[in-house]
Parts: C-alpha cells; sequence; structure tokens
C-alpha cells in the first residue's frame, strides 16, 4: 500500500517535492482556491492524506479499506485489471 501511495502522489499530486511530511504539507494548501485551477487536486490530495493517515494511525481493518481504496484501486488495476474476465465484477461494485 505504501508504495501504491507514493505512485499515486507522483502521478496525481506532482506539486508536492517529496520533502518532510506530505499530510504536514497537504495541511498548509488552500484546496479551495487550488481547486480553481485544478479541479481534481483537492479530490487526489484528500484520498493521499486519507491513505497517509491510515498506513500510520490504522485501528480497524473496515476503516483500513475505506480510507486507502482511491490509492490502492489504481495501482491494482493496473497490475491486476487484465486478468478480469467476469463482467459481474463491475456490477457488483
Amino acid at each position: 500500500v505504501a508504495t501504491a501511495l507514493q505512485e499515486y502522489i507522483s502521478k496525481n499530486i506532482p506539486e508536492w517535492d517529496g520533502s518532510g511530511s506530505f499530510v504536514d504539507w497537504a495541511k498548509t494548501l488552500d484546496l479551495a482556491a487550488l481547486g480553481v485551477q485544478k479541479p481534481k487536486l483537492p479530490m487526489h490530495v484528500k484520498a493521499a492524506v486519507a491513505a497517509s493517515n491510515e498506513l500510520q494511525h490504522g485501528t480497524d481493518l473496515e476503516s483500513f479499506f475505506a480510507n486507502i481504496q482511491d490509492v490502492l484501486v489504481p495501482k491494482l488495476d493496473k497490475e491486476l485489471g487484465s486478468t478480469v474476465t467476469d463482467p459481474e465484477i463491475f456490477k457488483a461494485c
């Protein structure tokens, strides 16, 4: 999951230079203002912060999956998406 988080941040939040804590950096952002120029940036920052916090402080499995899914699903799709052959899986989501 940590690798998926780093890949997600690198791809979707290139504004972060990788130094220091991502969560601390994210707290300094004015997401409303940034969202005007880059509408998806607030969504990506919130997903990355949720996943990062869960990795550091997670307590239960249900919360874990809820908070990491936006970061982990793209990696799983990239690595294993071609192995899904049953279209019913997409109707269950």
